[in-house]
């Protein structure tokens, strides 16, 4: 942890940390939808507008529940392998 302290500043670790929220492995374990909301509302502010942030919310809502259970979705072991995934889907 300190060598990634001294080769990475505050907000790049705190990136990092939060984009394991968008991890498939393990059945989403780390899916958080309050993680992804601070990674855009910190990382992203001029990507969205408040109404988009909103509906992005309820989206990731349904996602924490469809996406697990989703036959083809559930066992993805990459974000690039559920990003295939979910355009196949």
């Amino acid at each position: 942890m300190q060598e990634l302290n001294n080769r990475f500043n505050e907000q790049a670790i705190e990136l990092l940390k939060l984009s394991t929220a968008l991890d498939p492995r393990n059945s989403y374990k780390l899916f958080n939808v309050e993680d992804i909301c601070l990674l855009v509302d910190k990382f992203y502010p001029q990507d969205f507008f408040d109404q988009e942030k909103i509906h992005l919310r309820l989206q990731l809502q349904h996602y924490e529940l469809d996406v697990p259970n989703h036959p083809k979705l559930k066992s993805m072991s990459s974000i690039a392998d559920l990003c295939q995934g979910l355009v196949e889907t």
